[in-house]
């Protein structure tokens, strides 16, 4: 064989795998925050004023703390059918029992489930960081990321 293949990086580059965390430019470091935030915070404090809140959250009235409200999905087996149905006991979705046991089916629920836990989580904790009146200082990783990511900060040095 004359010629050797090789590729032009060496694995896992991309990834910051091997380089250390003070390297990094997503650890530590203070956020600034920007216009948005300040237009969001006037908007937050006048609609827990009117009592208001987003959906997919139960909002604690007195100290304006918010976890998520998961409307969580299940299969229930009636004769020869599954049946995906919501918090409510509303059928979303049904299909045939098959042999296989309608692993897809299964699947697909608990992916949602698993989608709308993530989404909720995050918007649950964006909303704690924005409104809830923290100082930036103390807000965790995760809430300055959800600021940075929605422009509502910038990352400063």
């Amino acid at each position: 064989m004359a010629y050797k293949q090789n590729p032009g990086r060496s694995p896992l580059l991309k990834t910051g795998n091997g380089i250390p965390s003070a390297l990094r430019q997503d650890h530590g470091g203070k956020i600034e925050l920007t216009e948005r935030y300040t237009k969001g915070l006037k908007t937050y404090k006048e609609n827990r004023e009117k009592n208001n809140t987003p959906d997919g959250m139960k909002v604690d009235a007195a100290s304006g703390f918010s976890t998520p409200n998961l409307p969580m999905h299940k299969v229930v087996k009636s004769g020869n059918y599954v049946r995906e149905v919501d918090s409510k006991g509303n059928v979303v979705k049904e299909e045939k029992m098959d042999s296989r046991g309608n692993e897809k089916f299964y699947k697909s629920v608990e992916n949602r489930n698993a989608d709308v836990t993530k989404r909720q989580t995050a918007n649950s904790n964006l909303y704690n960081a924005f409104g809830g009146g923290t100082s930036p200082d103390k807000l965790s990783e995760s809430q300055k990321k959800s600021l940075v990511s929605t422009s509502k900060a910038i990352r400063t040095r």
